[in-house]
């Protein structure tokens, strides 16, 4: 195989295989947007109050359908703290 058999058809499987990555993200949810109406309790985001009219940049992101993993919670830390 020449040099450049070899390139032209390694050019071709990265175009199949970005392709398909790009297929399977399609359904990822990145362009489900929604209104996100602010929780003023203990535990959720705070706006800064020296930037009252800073927004929420991205949300909807916690919904995403993650890339590599199963579920965005598979390695998730476990929310107990023990004391020494």
């Amino acid at each position: 195989m020449s040099p450049r058999s070899g390139m032209s058809r390694g050019v071709t499987t990265g175009q199949l295989i970005a392709s398909h990555i790009l297929d399977t993200r399609k359904s990822g949810r990145s362009e489900n947007r929604i209104v996100y109406t602010p929780i003023n309790e203990q535990g959720y985001y705070q706006p800064d109050p020296s930037h009252p009219n800073q927004g929420y940049l991205t949300p909807h992101w916690g919904n995403l359908k993650p890339l590599l993993l199963d579920v965005g919670s598979q390695f998730r830390a476990s929310n107990t703290v023990r004391e020494t």
